[in-house]
């Protein structure tokens, strides 16, 4: 009687080990920040591209949908709305002016080299952060020095 106790716990114990395993989360991982050009000049426009996988997926759980969040010490995001129709295959931006906060979007945005007046940014480095976010609040963040001349 007590060895089957003790297996019986024995197959529980490994029952809910095998359960956890099925639910477990990975976090998603960026694997790298294109920039298109860097550098850039005063005023210009940078094509980013953060590139990142979540490997969520097996029978029981689907693949986790990822969000990308963008922020730069300065300067605006241009990013392209993939609402309208494109028949030009020249996508429509709109534009996001607060850089200091960051921003919702998809893996692609525009980033313009100038500041809240208009005015070009001086020359020098700016930083600018992708924070990619799974349905279960998991996180990974990559940051991509481009340079203004």
């Amino acid at each position: 009687m007590v060895i089957q106790k003790y297996h019986n716990q024995f197959v529980l114990f490994m029952f809910a080990i095998l359960c956890l395993s099925c639910f477990s989360n990975y976090e998603p991982v960026i694997s790298e920040i294109t920039s298109d050009p860097n550098p850039v000049n005063k005023g210009g426009v940078v094509r980013l591209h953060c590139i990142a996988k979540d490997e969520d997926e097996s029978s029981i759980r689907v693949k986790d949908f990822i969000t990308y969040n963008w922020s730069a010490s300065a300067g605006f995001f241009l990013v392209p709305d993939s609402t309208k129709d494109t028949l030009y295959k020249t996508p429509d931006l709109y534009i996001v002016p607060d850089s200091s906060d960051s921003i919702f979007n998809g893996s692609m945005v525009y980033w313009f080299a100038v500041n809240s007046s208009g005015a070009a940014i001086d020359t020098g480095f700016q930083t600018i952060t992708c924070e990619v976010d799974d349905a279960n609040n998991a996180v990974d963040i990559l940051s991509i020095l481009v340079r203004v001349q």
